[in-house]
């Protein structure tokens, strides 16, 4: 799995990791080898919540971003398009309060 938290942790602010930045994190870090490349399961995306005063705050933090990692998750880097998937997100923004 990789976290690494200069490019996955939700609690960041928008400033130090935007919407664009999640979308193009990639968990299988550029230079790996092919044979360690295969043992990348997955990534993973962190909240650390204990400088969040309170949940309206915290889901500000955690979404649409979290869709971004997501599809990070099971999109090949060659299928991705971060305009299309801007477009996709228009009908979740009401539901998150955005």
């Amino acid at each position: 799995m990789n976290s690494y938290c200069e490019l996955t942790y939700l609690d960041y602010p928008y400033e130090s990791i935007s919407l664009e930045k999640a979308y193009s994190f990639d968990p299988i870090p550029k230079g790996l080898s092919p044979e360690h490349q295969a043992k990348t399961l997955g990534s993973g995306c962190q909240m650390w919540g204990e400088w969040i005063p309170d949940e309206a705050s915290m889901n500000k933090l955690v979404y649409p971003r979290l869709a971004a990692y997501a599809e990070d998750g099971w999109t090949l880097v060659a299928n991705k398009d971060f305009g299309n998937f801007s477009k996709a997100l228009k009908y979740f923004y009401a539901r998150w309060g955005h």
